[in-house]
């Protein structure tokens, strides 16, 4: 009997000692990772980028099939990072590997391979690089050709949320990845001779009172960027660069907006009583719209006329509201409000009492539960129905073309 033979009938027959030491041996060449063993490619950047410009690739089915390459091929990955294959190797120690870097490809998809770095670059995979941008001092990424790199300093023109922006940056370090494109153009010695001392520098400002984008500083975006401009208004650095000339000029600079507003301005509002028309002016930080509406703690509704930087505050805002109607109709118990009687376009019999809406006359036409009614007269003693805050028309017919019912009342 040959000695495979032997082995093979030591097992089906139950010899447990011949067993146990192949098994032994099976489990001592595991050990050693001699066996399932994964693929790994060992990659450098053609850009120079990332530590060591040293990577390692693990070939799976997501990724190009370990056929595809060879040492020495040149290719380009999803993110356009163009590597060169260097080596391969099957160690399941990921200790022993350099930097991991992941393939995002379709299974077995089959790489363009280049005949040197140039070429893969040159075929619209430009190198990346990190940035620190000199009108604020903040740190980015970005993708093209530029004259020189490491700590040059070049004007950039970069498409920065669908718009192409004009700033300075220093080029810094090769990167890897998406980053914002950019094309680079004359080289300096400092920003400031790049920025001309921060009077190229314009970056986006929000308005205190309601953090909306209001307009454009120039200047260099370091320590206070909260201003007060000569109107009294606070503003505060969006942070975003942007392309001049400036919409503001600052005269004062405060640590932030709470500090601005309490010394300048406390984002004041002229407002109107929505029904009578009293005018008053309230305080409020953050999104109040002008035709907007409150309601204060008496249940009274306003409406948001126009920003002030002059007054006292008289009116408390409470809850907001998208209009005076819709305000009305969730507060109708308004201090001394008037009411309007209407009548139903199809049953002069039939009326009802509404809140005296801001805009609304004797002879209007209004839908009320989508049923048509004309405003009679007013100060009725109980309001026991609401607008629909809509449209206002000059007939029933024309309330009847444009929705409202006109054959019913109910």
């Amino acid at each position: 009997m040959s000695n495979l033979a032997k082995k093979v009938n030591d097992i089906l027959c139950g010899n447990t000692r011949e067993v146990n030491t192949i098994l032994s041996a099976a489990i001592s060449k595991i050990n050693d990772n001699v066996f399932c063993n994964t693929e790994y490619y060992l990659l450098s950047s053609c850009c120079d980028a990332g530590p060591n410009n040293d990577y390692y690739v693990i070939w799976d089915s997501l990724n190009y099939t370990p056929s595809a390459l060879t040492i020495g091929n040149i290719f380009t990955t999803d993110n356009g990072d163009c590597f060169r294959v260097t080596g391969y190797t099957t160690s399941n120690d990921v200790t022993l590997l350099p930097n991991p870097y992941e393939i995002f490809k379709p299974e077995n998809v089959t790489p363009t391979i280049y005949t040197g770095c140039t070429d893969c670059i040159n075929d619209s995979n430009p190198c990346k690089y990190e940035v620190l941008f000199c009108c604020t001092g903040l740190g980015g990424a970005v993708t093209g050709s530029f004259s020189g790199s490491g700590e040059t300093i070049t004007q950039l023109t970069i498409n920065i949320k669908g718009t192409n922006i004009q700033t300075c940056a220093t080029i810094k370090n090769p990167a890897l990845g998406s980053q914002s494109p950019a094309t680079g153009g004359t080289i300096y010695d400092t920003c400031e001779q790049c920025t001309s001392g921060g009077t190229n520098c314009f970056y986006d400002v929000l308005y205190c009172c309601d953090d909306s984008i209001t307009g454009i500083n120039q200047g260099w975006l370091t320590g206070n960027t909260t201003f007060v401009d000569p109107n009294g208004d606070c503003y505060t650095s969006a942070g975003t660069l942007a392309n001049g000339p400036a919409t503001l000029t600052g005269t004062t600079s405060y640590t932030g907006c709470t500090d601005c507003i309490t010394n300048e301005n406390p984002c004041l509002y002229n407002v109107t009583r929505c029904c009578d028309g009293t005018t008053g002016i309230t305080s409020y930080i953050g999104s109040l719209n002008i035709g907007e509406a409150f309601v204060d703690p008496f249940a009274d509704c306003w409406v948001v006329d126009s920003k002030t930087n002059s007054g006292t505050v008289d009116v408390t805002y409470s809850t907001q509201f998208s209009s005076c109607c819709d305000c009305m109709n969730s507060y109708p118990e308004g201090n001394g409000c008037e009411t309007w009687i209407v009548e139903c376009c199809y049953d002069d019999t039939i009326t009802l009492c509404i809140p005296k809406y801001p805009g609304t006359n004797i002879g209007d036409i209004i839908k009320i539960n989508t049923i048509c009614y004309e405003i009679i007269g007013q100060n009725c003693p109980v309001i026991d129905e609401f607008w629909d805050c809509d449209d206002i028309f000059e007939s029933c017919d024309g309330c009847g073309l444009s929705g409202g019912i006109v054959n019913a009342c109910s």
